[in-house]
């Protein structure tokens, strides 16, 4: 899976994969891979850079920035895609001493066989063998068939897990295809009709892919050509017309509060590493306290011990009733030891809290507690720090499907390429 890493979110994914398993990807092909890579990144980059050197200007000036860039940067990013689809071809292509990959040959099954246990996987295989291997698609139609395939398997899981009740999908297949947002609950009036007049149309692409795709289950390439091909046509200008809706959609949503984006803090990012030390620090006492606590109680089962406050922070107080065994003895005579480790542990907690007021302070930005302890707004804190490295993680996604300005070719090149970083830690 390894080799896989950089190409997760290509349109010859499913090709590569099969040949790099079986052992038999040549030495031409990995070059063309490399040659596409190196062009990808160099694209990828140079976008990124612009992105991020119009983050600090309004709006308009920097969706105006980003239409111009994407300008110059059109003819790149078409070859791109051009040499993507090539070796989308390449690889299916069988020849004397060069092995290709027809999905047709590998399966002795068709949708609607007797016997098959979930019909939902098969049509999901058979939409994603579709975007994959159908032949006279547009790049769109086929990022437009893998997420149909998605909601298909979903949908049937859904559906098989609650007894045929699914649920309601929060989230909004948006564009580059397969990317999904979950919507603010406060937008545009305007906005909102446009995401329901964009869902529609998305929609109703969408089943006319599926029933075409169904349709043609038991077809070769050959009678598919012209099939596909009319419906490549037929579909160009509603495809374009969902393109100008998603970037009308994305224009309003500008200045939106997003459900999954992270709350503001008035404690700094710099903070996030000392404050996640002396939260460790004071579970791990805690931690010591209950488990010395159970220790004495399993050797005093008769005695009430409790933790108490003391001068030094807390400690383990013993009310003994009946006799004391020997075994128990032994136990005793452990606590004055560990009184005094955790009472040093308790100053050094003292110790960095205070350190944590006095940055806070310097900083100009005092806690306000409003009725709840000091520690519990550091776990806070702590938290929705952890919620905000998510959300920088997916600077790249969210640039790709929701930043306004680019061109489409430019979506998708960024957003698979955001796609395989998320994915490529998972892979091994």
């Amino acid at each position: 899976m390894v080799r896989l890493r950089s190409y997760i979110a290509e349109p010859f994914f499913a090709p590569l994969s099969a040949l790099i398993f079986s052992g038999e990807l040549n030495k031409k092909r990995a070059g063309m891979l490399e040659r596409y890579a190196t062009l990808k990144n160099q694209a990828v980059k140079s976008l990124c850079d612009e992105i991020g050197s119009v983050q600090t200007v309004s709006a308009s000036e920097r969706r105006s920035r980003l239409a111009a860039f994407g300008g110059r940067q059109a003819d790149a990013v078409a070859q791109i895609e051009v040499f993507a689809e090539e070796i989308r071809q390449d690889l299916m292509k069988s020849g004397l001493f060069t092995p290709g990959v027809d999905w047709e040959a590998t399966r002795n099954w068709h949708l609607g066989d007797a016997g098959r246990a979930t019909p939902y996987m098969d049509e999901c295989q058979v939409l994603q063998a579709a975007a994959y291997f159908g032949p006279e698609l547009s790049r769109e139609q086929r990022g437009l068939l893998q997420e149909t395939a998605m909601e298909t398997l979903d949908r049937g899981r859904a559906a098989a897990a609650s007894a045929g009740k699914a649920k309601p999908e929060p989230y909004l297949y948006f564009t580059p295809s397969t990317s999904r947002i979950r919507m603010p609950e406060a937008m545009p009036e305007a906005v909102r009709q446009r995401v329901a007049t964009y869902r529609n149309l998305k929609d109703s692409l969408k089943e006319e892919l599926r029933t075409t795709v169904f349709g043609q289950d038991k077809s070769d390439d050959r009678t598919r050509i012209p099939v596909y091909a009319a419906l490549r046509e037929a579909q160009a200008e509603r495809i374009a017309q969902l393109e100008t809706l998603a970037e009308e959609i994305r224009v309003g949503l500008v200045g939106c509060v997003f459900p999954d984006e992270p709350p503001s803090s008035p404690i700094p990012a710099s903070l996030a590493p000392p404050i996640a030390d002396y939260l460790k620090a004071k579970v791990e006492a805690q931690r010591a306290f209950i488990a010395k606590l159970a220790e004495v109680q399993a050797a005093l089962p008769d005695a009430q011990a409790e933790i108490v406050r003391s001068d030094g922070g807390y400690k383990i107080q013993v009310r003994e009733q009946g006799g004391v065994t020997a075994g128990a003895e032994r136990v005793l005579a452990t606590l004055p030891e560990f009184h005094d480790a955790q009472a040093r542990r308790y100053a050094e907690l003292v110790a960095k809290k205070k350190a944590l007021f006095q940055s806070l302070d310097t900083l100009g930005k005092p806690l306000e507690t409003a009725g709840r302890s000091v520690d519990a707004l550091l776990q806070e804190f702590v938290a929705a720090q952890g919620q905000r490295e998510t959300w920088t993680k997916y600077w790249e996604y969210r640039q790709a499907v929701l930043e306004p300005g680019m061109s489409d070719g430019q979506r998708r090149l960024l957003f698979s390429s955001a796609v395989e970083s998320l994915v490529a830690p998972l892979l091994r």
